[in-house]
């Protein structure tokens, strides 16, 4: 009796654990995609870009700001941010809100007429100049050579020296040079072929 009583009870939790198994679907079915279809998704944007919008996101929190957030709240906030940043990151932190928005199908405030003139007086006032970083020219490729060249790591020297030269020959910019891995490489009778897996351009 003992025997089947404690059967019985096994039974009965395995059939729970089943249960309780079925009724609770994968993430990806909850969301309403595929498994694949996340994938996509998770992969359309880069780390850094995702790590920046959720600085950003946590910023506006920080300072007030909620999930939905009104018009005007959005745009005292970035009335705030002018006083210390610079267009380019004001309008990343704009994207960065109106995006956590659209995820929850919720209107964005970003649309509303207030904000959209908040953001062209902000333009307006303190410009929309980007920052020029200075290109490496040909007299800096080769005394950059020239030191490597001192390197008592032969390795160490081939690698790096063929990292400039691939970055210089083909205007690649630091993340596309460092994700290049051997697979992307194709040797041509005249030189070589590099397929980019991902490029802001």
């Amino acid at each position: 009796m003992l025997t089947k009583g404690a059967g019985a009870a096994l039974s009965v939790r395995s059939t729970t654990t089943l249960n309780s198994t079925l009724e609770t679907p994968p993430e990806a079915v909850l969301s309403g995609f595929s498994s694949t279809a996340e994938h996509f998704l998770a992969a359309s944007q880069s780390a850094a870009t995702k790590r920046a919008y959720a600085s950003d996101l946590r910023s506006f929190l920080a300072n007030g700001g909620s999930i939905p957030a009104s018009p005007a709240v959005l745009a005292e906030y970035l009335a705030s941010c002018a006083e210390k940043l610079s267009v380019a990151t004001i309008e990343r932190r704009l994207t960065a809100i109106h995006k956590a928005h659209l995820e929850k199908s919720l209107k964005s405030p970003a649309q509303s007429e207030t904000v959209k003139r908040v953001m062209q007086g902000i333009r307006r006032t303190l410009g929309t100049k980007q920052r020029q970083v200075q290109p490496m020219l040909k007299d800096d490729l080769l005394a950059a050579l020239v030191m490597i060249d001192r390197q008592k790591m032969r390795v160490k020297a081939a690698r790096d020296r063929a990292l400039l030269l691939v970055g210089f020959a083909s205007a690649m910019r630091r993340s596309e040079l460092v994700g290049v891995m051997v697979d992307h490489i194709t040797h041509l009778p005249n030189g070589l072929e590099i397929f980019l897996p991902s490029s802001k351009t």
